[in-house]
C-alpha cells in the first residue's frame, strides 16, 4: 500500500496554514503514513494587483491545483470552500469539508474602533462587493478603497493608505493567529462557504477517498452544499455580491441570505428553514425568491 501522500496548497500562508492543519489531523488516523506538502502559485497570487473581478474565468485560486490532480501531480488539493467555483472539473470531486470555523467577518481598524464609530465618511478596504453592499446597507456614509494580498499584507496597507479600516474573515485571522487585531464581528453575512476548508481529489481514486473522508464533517458539508447551490441558482459565480449562511440544528436547517445592487438602492434579504430531509432544495428555494423579486433581472447586468 502506498504510503506517501502529496498534498498541496497556495503558497500563501493562510493556505499553508490551512494545509498544516489537515495534515495535522490526517496524521492522527494515519501515523505512519508521510505527508508532504507542495506549494502551488495560482494566477490570482501571480497578479496580485489585479482586481478579482477583472479576471476572465471562475476559479482563479484553485485552477492549477485542479491541473496537478488531474496531472497526477497531487493527490489532495486544500481549498477555501469560498474559493471553489460552482461545477468541480469533470473527474475531479470534494469527497471532504472540514468542521466550520466561525465563518463571520471582521473590522480591523485604527485605534481599534467599531464601525459604528468610524468618523463620516471612513475609508475601508475591501475589494467584496459583497461586503461593500452589505456595509452601504448599514452606513451609506463609507467610501471604499479596492486592496488585493494575503491578510498580513492587507493589514499593513490599511496603515499605508491610510485607511480608517479594513474587512476580513475571521477564521482567517484566527487561524493565523491574529485575532489581537480585530475591532468587531461584523453584523453581515459571509460568502458562501466561507470558514470552512474542503478537499477535493480525483474521482478515481478509492484508496486516497477513503483518507480524505475521515476528515468530512457532514453538517458543514451539507451546509456549504446549500449555500452553494443558492449562488448556483441564482447564476452566479464567486464574485457575485450574494451573503448566505445555513446553519443546521437538530432536525432542520436554516438559510439565511442577502443580495445587493447598485451600491445598495436595491437590496434582498430572508430566511428561510426546512426538514433537514429536504435540505438539497433549500438553496433553490432561496433563488426562486429572490428571482421572483426581481433579483432574476438585476443579475444580468453582472454578467
Amino acid at each position: 500500500m502506498r504510503k506517501k501522500i502529496i498534498i498541496a496548497c497556495r503558497a500563501s500562508n493562510l493556505a499553508v496554514r490551512q494545509a498544516e492543519i489537515v495534515i495535522k489531523r490526517l496524521k492522527k488516523f494515519y501515523p505512519n503514513f508521510q505527508f508532504s506538502l507542495k506549494k502551488v502559485i495560482t494566477s490570482a497570487d501571480r497578479f496580485s494587483n489585479v482586481s478579482l473581478r477583472n479576471f476572465p474565468q471562475e476559479g482563479v485560486f484553485v485552477k492549477e491545483l485542479e491541473k496537478g490532480l488531474l496531472n497526477g501531480t497531487i493527490d489532495i488539493a486544500v481549498h477555501s470552500a469560498k474559493d471553489m467555483p460552482m461545477n468541480t472539473p469533470k473527474d475531479l470531486v470534494v469527497h471532504s469539508v472540514l468542521k466550520r470555523e466561525n465563518p463571520s467577518d471582521c473590522l480591523i481598524s485604527r485605534n481599534h474602533l467599531k464601525l459604528k464609530d468610524l468618523p463620516y465618511s471612513a475609508k475601508i478596504g475591501t475589494g467584496s462587493l459583497r461586503r461593500i453592499i452589505q456595509l452601504k446597507n448599514i452606513r451609506r456614509d463609507l467610501n471604499f478603497v479596492e486592496i488585493r494580498g494575503n491578510l498580513e499584507t492587507r493589514i499593513k496597507k490599511m496603515h499605508l493608505l491610510g485607511l480608517d479600516g479594513i474587512v476580513l474573515a475571521y477564521a482567517g485571522l484566527k487561524r493565523l493567529g491574529l485575532s489581537k487585531h480585530i475591532a468587531e464581528i461584523l453584523d453581515i453575512l459571509p460568502s458562501p462557504g466561507q470558514g470552512a476548508i474542503c478537499l477535493e481529489t480525483k474521482d478515481d481514486n478509492p484508496f486516497i477517498e477513503k483518507i480524505v473522508r475521515k476528515l468530512n464533517h457532514k453538517n458543514t458539508f451539507l451546509e456549504i452544499n446549500i449555500e452553494k447551490e443558492l449562488l448556483q441558482k441564482l447564476g452566479g459565480g464567486c464574485n457575485l455580491p450574494l451573503g448566505a449562511i445555513a446553519k443546521i440544528k437538530g432536525s432542520r436547517v436554516s438559510l439565511k441570505a442577502a443580495i445587493g445592487f447598485r451600491d445598495a438602492e436595491v437590496y434582498f434579504s430572508d430566511e428561510i428553514s426546512c426538514s433537514i430531509k429536504y435540505a438539497g432544495k433549500l438553496g433553490g428555494k432561496m433563488a426562486g425568491l429572490f428571482i421572483k423579486r426581481g433579483a432574476g433581472k438585476l443579475l444580468q447586468y453582472l454578467k
